[in-house]
């Protein structure tokens, strides 16, 4: 017998770094409650997103207003902050000192910069 695929996890199909730029039609976008910035890549420091199935049940999920991407989305309910924060933050909450933190963002943003 098969098991039943919940309904709310559908990772979306997108090019290694690539953000949503649409939200799937009968479909609704949703993230975890791990810290991320603006437009920061799903895999990234644990963040993940999933496309869920229409209707939203709004006892589970409530609409964030992060600033992650320029969509409509949603966070389960009751988890994590809602808000983004900075690229340095998060290198800070892994350890770093405030000068080590900003040399990372720079080189990160240099290699962002580079590959595209």
């Amino acid at each position: 017998m098969r098991k039943k695929r919940d309904r709310f996890f559908h990772a979306p199909r997108l090019p290694l770094g690539g953000l949503q730029r649409k939200v799937p039609e009968g479909k609704f976008i949703w993230h975890n409650h791990v810290q991320h910035s603006v437009g920061m890549s799903p895999g990234l420091n644990g963040f993940r997103c999933w496309n869920g199935l229409l209707p939203i049940d709004y006892r589970q999920f409530e609409r964030c207003h992060c600033g992650w991407i320029d969509l409509p989305h949603y966070k389960r309910r009751g988890i994590g902050s809602g808000k983004c924060v900075s690229p340095e933050q998060i290198f800070r909450n892994c350890g770093m000192t405030a000068s080590e933190a900003r040399a990372a963002v720079k080189q990160w943003t240099v290699k962002e910069w580079a590959a595209s």
